[in-house]
């Protein structure tokens, strides 16, 4: 026999698989009488529905057919690619009904596919409480015989009640009707736990079925250590040590996070540092940086993560890090529908008690320009519906990537705005303590920050509106020709402005500047 004859007698036999399909029932008990189970069920008709209609939604079990107070089960018809195998081989039967097994060495067992199970009738509900009564109760019988009038005379009420009398605890008695809280079946949508499985043992020759704990995937175990604004130290380590993983036996890894370089940062700044082919799993993305930093549950620095060791509290150049929080205004449908191109933005209702700025900040320093972005004012194309249309950088889904600012929490060392930037420079913004308000500035100062983000973004979010408005009435050719003025809602002039208009929001420095007293 060569080597391929060799190989092939190793291979298991193949199979075809017959050209038939099979309905599948999960009866959840033990079938003696296949005739008795199928009644149960509603009968042939009931299962030929099931069968041959797909959006027949669920089939009803009675365990007693004949009671119609005995509330059914609800089985579940599911698609299955199933199998139906019958798996036999040779024994010796004798006259007398006992069965003689040959030997395994001469008698191999036969594995046949009978056919493809594809669909399957699964039993997940719960029977509700139940009740019947046995057919000679006197109660039972009294009460159907009342249903119909029939055999009810006058003598049987004469001694109807004696029998119920004489009956009493020698038959199954009647619960409570509370007991049953709705007469009709219910859909549970039980499921089996996915960590446990039911397996069967063999225990004294017999097989007994045993319900076991699967173990759970491993996961990376991390525990986040946060702190609040006013308790008086702050961690300096992690107390469960470096160690978290086996990809990860020391600190020199978590060097990319680049806490030497901002000790503060937003959970999703540090997220984007890991490098994608250390892990995608986020147990471990979120345990690599819960190791180096604890998390501000409060505070002028809440929902921000600090690098162990590093106390905001303890110097004033933690001000820069200082997150500050922008919520988007809500529109009116009216107001949005009546917004257009022609229209100007101007922030109305402003009811924001500020003093008058200063001269040292208003003022321009050493003759340089308050232009808020760079010189370059390149634009960015987007195609929308077939039709090219330009986003300038000043756009509202640029502003966040190109200059810091958003609707929502930012920190004020990623704004790029020039203005801004001009007013963090100064010192005089600074208090001499550190509020769980504001924090270490002012919160007049840190109030005109805000008004100053607010009208940046409400104007470029009132253009993108009216841009839209007027996209969906007129065709881009049509704003073409008729040459429609888009620059009206002015957003480029709040960042290139040299100098603070007379119409803007200002404040002034004093010394009683301090709201936590």
């Amino acid at each position: 026999m060569d080597n391929q004859n060799i190989q092939d007698s190793n291979l298991a036999q193949i199979k075809q698989f017959p050209d038939k399909n099979l309905f599948c029932i999960e009866y959840p008990g033990i079938v003696n009488n296949s005739e008795k189970a199928i009644a149960t069920l509603g009968g042939p008709q009931k299962l030929s529905q099931i069968v041959n209609n797909p959006t027949e939604s669920a089939i009803e079990l009675n365990f007693d057919p004949e009671h119609a107070d005995i509330s059914p089960i609800l089985g579940e018809p599911v698609s299955t690619k199933n199998l139906l195998l019958k798996i036999s081989r040779k024994v010796k039967k004798y006259s007398d009904g006992t069965i003689e097994e040959l030997d395994d060495e001469y008698n191999n067992w036969n594995v046949n596919v009978v056919g493809l199970v594809d669909k399957t009738i699964r039993f997940r509900g719960l029977s509700n409480l139940q009740y019947s009564l046995k057919p000679n109760d006197e109660i039972f019988d009294f009460v159907n015989k009342s249903k119909t009038l029939e055999g009810i005379s006058g003598d049987y009420l004469l001694n109807v009640a004696d029998k119920i009398k004489n009956s009493y605890n020698k038959n199954t008695s009647i619960p409570l009707p509370i007991t049953i809280p709705s007469n009709f079946p219910l859909l549970y949508n039980y499921k089996q736990s996915a960590v446990m499985k039911e397996t069967l043992v063999n225990k004294n020759n017999v097989l007994v079925p045993v319900v076991e704990l699967l173990q759970k995937n491993s996961s990376t175990k991390y525990e986040i250590i946060k702190a609040t604004f006013e308790q008086p130290e702050y961690p300096k380590v992690h107390p469960g040590g470096p160690e978290i993983h086996p990809e990860f036996p020391n600190m020199e890894l978590y060097k990319f996070f680049k806490f030497e370089e901002k000790p503060i940062w937003f959970r999703s700044s540090l997220e984007a540092l890991i490098p994608p082919e250390i892990s995608d799993n986020i147990d471990i993305r979120r345990a690599c940086f819960s190791k180096v930093a604890f998390y501000m549950d409060s505070g002028p620095w809440k929902d921000l993560w600090i690098k162990f060791g590093y106390n905001p509290l303890s110097t004033k150049k933690s001000y820069i890090y200082q997150s500050i929080n922008v919520r988007k205004p809500i529109l009116k449908e009216q107001d949005i529908a009546k917004t257009e191109l022609t229209t100007g933005a101007v922030l109305t209702n402003r009811k924001a008690n500020l003093d008058i700025l200063e001269n040292q900040i208003n003022s321009e320093v050493n003759g340089e320009t308050l232009n808020i972005f760079n010189d370059d004012q390149s634009e960015m194309t987007e195609n929308v519906d077939n039709q090219t249309v330009t986003k300038s950088r000043y756009h509202i889904d640029l502003l966040g990537s190109e200059y810091g600012i958003v609707f929502g929490t930012m920190q004020l060392c990623d704004i790029k705005v020039k203005k801004i930037e001009k007013i963090l420079q100064y010192p005089e913004i600074l208090q001499d303590s550190c509020t769980k308000k504001s924090g270490w500035i002012r919160n007049s100062v840190l109030e005109h920050i805000k008004l100053l983000i607010k009208e940046i973004l409400e104007k470029a979010l009132e253009k993108d509106i009216a841009l839209k408005n007027t996209m969906n009435a007129r065709s881009l050719a049509q704003l073409n020709s008729q040459n429609i003025n888009t620059k009206e809602i002015d957003v480029e002039s709040l960042f290139n402005s040299n100098t603070f208009n007379e119409n803007e929001p200002t404040l002034t420095l004093n010394d009683t500047d301090n709201e936590d007293e």
